[in-house]
């Protein structure tokens, strides 16, 4: 009986393996890296409006709030949005979580009328009738010298309303709540939460790119490539003049490709210069064109630094707000942008107290353009 001989593979085969060996790498190369673009992009990757459902729990909601919130909202769904099940909470309420570091003397963030009992409006700030409303309507903070700023912005807010009224019950006022102007609801909503310390923006639905075969719906008046001036300028002045007894500025939602066009970025930006309001380039696209329009313009421009919750798991939410506070902490100064998911609710109940005792100085938006106000 002969053995079996083993013959040696020939060459052509080790070089096909070789080859695969190559483009397994280049692909897990590509895949990482698309991940990081990915992740500055922001939601408006995945082609679709988030729907938002969460249940306020009245044996974790401060109960004089939850009275105020009931009286004056009905809570009904938004279109689009989803009606699940009740989720469970377990964060606590976090409305009077002091915005600086307990060693550092600051003056109240709010003032003690806005506690008063049905107090719905915004109340007024020392602020002169000439001031543009990106003044007028902020926030009252005075920071320690040199300490670092962290404005945290939650966008969505009107979308889903369960979701929205537990973000003004459970967020300390220095979160700045981004409110859509076509919701009622919200509107509504936005003023409770001005009175009780939150500063307001703006959510405008700009034109998304395409996401392979799905075109995303940013939602009614939604700003679009191609729009005469004339026609932003009516469907912006409507929908600002909906908040803007509250609101300090405006960021866009969604908006990846309306955000590239210079003539349509400086039809808004021209708007905000003439309501006095600030912008925030929320930057869910890149080659951004909103710094460009500014040019020449009066108007205060913000850009987005970090999403919070693109990948909405507590981990990521986690590492990313981490990652926020750190730029803060180098650079004086960050801007981050989430939305009320309960995750990211969640992860700010856990994390900002330590934030706060850390130095790191939580600042409504408007701090970020004029950091120190008396």
């Amino acid at each position: 009986m002969t053995e079996p001989t083993h013959r040696p593979l020939p060459g052509a085969v080790w070089i096909a393996f070789a080859l695969m060996v190559l483009v397994a790498l280049g692909a897990l190369v590509l895949a990482l890296l698309t991940g990081e673009r990915l992740r500055d992009m922001g939601p408006e990757r995945q082609g679709r409006r988030e729907g938002y459902q969460v249940v306020v729990k009245g044996a974790e909601t401060d109960p004089a709030t939850a009275r105020k919130l009931d009286a004056l909202l009905d809570g009904g769904p938004v279109p689009g949005g989803r009606n699940e099940a009740d989720v469970p909470y377990d964060f606590p309420v976090m409305a009077e979580m002091p915005l600086v570091p307990t060693e550092v003397p600051a003056p109240p963030t709010r003032a003690p009328e806005a506690f008063a009992a049905g107090a719905t409006r915004p109340l007024p700030l020392v602020a002169g009738p000439d001031m543009p409303l990106w003044q007028r309507n902020a926030v009252s903070v005075t920071l320690p010298q040199g300490a670092p700023r962290l404005a945290l912005v939650l966008d969505d807010m009107g979308g889903q309303m369960e979701a929205s009224r537990r973000a003004v019950a459970a967020m300390p006022a220095g979160v700045t709540l981004a409110f859509f102007p076509w919701s009622r609801e919200g509107i509504e909503l936005a003023a409770l939460a001005k009175a009780e310390g939150h500063e307001i923006m703006i959510h405008m639905p700009m034109e998304a790119l395409p996401h392979g075969e799905t075109v995303p719906e940013p939602g009614p008046d939604t700003l679009r490539v191609g729009m005469a001036p004339e026609e932003i300028e009516t469907l912006l002045s409507r929908n600002v003049s909906r908040l803007s007894d509250v609101a300090v500025g405006m960021n866009n939602h969604m908006g990846s490709r309306f955000t590239q066009w210079p003539e349509g970025m400086r039809a808004v930006l021209t708007v905000m210069q003439r309501e006095g309001m600030l912008f925030v380039d929320s930057r869910t696209s890149a080659p951004t064109a909103v710094l460009g329009a500014a040019k020449g313009l009066d108007v205060p421009v913000l850009t987005r630094d970090v999403f919070l919750d693109h990948n909405p798991t507590p981990a990521a939410i986690r590492a990313e707000l981490r990652r926020a506070v750190k730029l803060a902490q180098t650079r004086g100064q960050a801007l981050a942008i989430g939305h009320p998911l309960p995750a990211t609710l969640e992860v700010l109940a856990a994390e900002l107290p330590d934030i706060v005792s850390s130095g790191v100085v939580l600042v409504p938006v408007s701090a970020l353009v004029n950091p120190v106000r008396e």
